[in-house]
């Protein structure tokens, strides 16, 4: 099997490299793949196949490289008969998944012992996507293929996580510790996560969900709402399914769609009884899944008719602008926001304003480069966000310029 130039992101397989020097998979290969998935997700499904799929004048090592990069080599060897792949490319997809389900198992496994990490020390704690969404969407733990922990915990307990992670063998990026320095403000002002490698599998521990607030349930109302569910000799607690479908949409909107694997996602999401949106899901939120919902049904189909307008109810879904995204970005053979270049890692940050106001979305980004997460409820307005600012002043005089106590 070649060896394919892509960074496994989460993955550990390979290395990242800049986007710059990166060989952009061809758009045939992509468009082929997409067509793969919808067919292998209306033979999942159980629902007649309009059409079978064949690969012409696509390079097929360009089509594995594609595979790779989009994170479906499972869904696709699953149901390599309905979508049509010849013997020799079944096979080689096969190889892929079967190196998937291996490191899906090591994910299972690290899942669990991180999440007892966190619950052994007294906190409360929910995985995010892996190995937990695999095991509500498909009822298989290894069914999305390998990636990394995501750990959600209450903001006021990321200390107290941290040092529960640390003891378990991972070790903070860059040298971050809660509440202290630069990388603390300035991780806590642009991101919801941090980064930890040192164990097998590497953990994303996050405070919150989204980067703008207005995009999420706060972290606390999702640790309340949170579901148990198996994994590996154990049990580890997850989003509830109404919850994990508004996740799931921010994170696809998040990456520009940049995998056709979150796009799966939120399909299998929108096919589960109880993934509905909750009262404190918010208008912005409802409108950015109605808006990712319908692009995900235009490109690879699946979502139920009446789960369509239920989640494009009250809003015009702006399906263009998700398909921009896809254009730009589901050619790129990795993603990566350390591997982003400086202009385009803005263009980001200003993208997730699209769906909150300007000056209250401006205004909260700003009081984070100098208040910790624990200081800002998740609809903390102006008047909540000053009296942050001016509360934290003598604090940010003595400490952290003056370098007193």
């Amino acid at each position: 099997m070649p060896a394919y130039d892509v960074a496994m992101d989460g993955a550990g397989d390979s290395g990242v490299a800049s986007v710059s020097r990166a060989r952009p998979l061809s758009r045939d290969a992509v468009d082929q793949l997409v067509t793969a998935v919808r067919s292998a997700l209306t033979d999942e499904f159980g629902e007649p196949s309009p059409s079978c799929l064949i690969l012409s004048d696509v390079d097929p090592d360009e089509f594995l490289r594609a595979v790779v990069t989009h994170r479906v080599a499972g869904l696709l060897s699953l149901h390599s008969e309905a979508v049509g792949l010849s013997p020799e490319l079944a096979a080689s997809v096969r190889q892929l998944a079967m190196r998937d389900s291996v490191s899906a198992m090591r994910l299972a496994h690290e899942t669990l012992r991180a999440s007892q990490a966190l619950s052994s020390a007294g906190i409360r704690v929910a995985v995010l996507k892996g190995a937990a969404l695999s095991t509500v969407t498909t009822g298989s733990v290894g069914a999305r293929g390998p990636g990394d922990i995501d750990l959600l915990v209450a903001p006021v307990d990321v200390a107290r996580a941290h040092d529960a992670l640390v003891r378990a063998g991972w070790t903070a990026t860059d040298g971050w510790v809660p509440g202290e320095g630069l990388p603390w403000a300035w991780t806590s002002w642009l991101r919801r996560e941090h980064d930890y490698r040192g164990g097998p599998v590497d953990v994303d521990l996050h405070w919150r969900v989204s980067i703008e607030p207005r995009l999420s349930p706060s972290a606390e109302d999702l640790l309340d709402r949170a579901v148990e569910v198996p994994m590996a000799a154990g049990s580890v607690r997850t989003l509830a399914q109404g919850d994990a479908l508004g996740a799931a949409c921010y994170h696809t909107y998040l990456d520009r769609h940049a995998r056709l694997r979150g796009l799966v996602d939120v399909v299998r999401l929108t096919r589960l009884r109880g993934a509905h949106l909750g009262a404190d899901h918010t208008r912005a939120c409802r409108r950015m899944v109605g808006d990712v919902v319908a692009f995900t049904d235009r490109l690879i189909g699946g979502v139920p008719r009446d789960r369509l307008a239920e989640l494009t109810s009250g809003t015009t879904a702006n399906v263009d602008a998700q398909q921009r995204l896809w254009n730009e970005w589901s050619v790129l053979p990795l993603w990566s926001a350390d591997a982003v270049p400086t202009s385009e890692l803005s263009q980001m940050y200003r993208h997730q304003l699209r769906y909150a106001p300007a000056l209250p979305g401006a205004m909260r980004h700003a009081a984070e480069l100098v208040l910790p997460p624990e200081r800002l409820s998740e609809d903390s307005g102006i008047a909540e966000v000053a009296a942050g600012v001016l509360a934290e002043g003598r604090h940010l005089i003595e400490r952290r310029i003056l370098r007193r106590g």
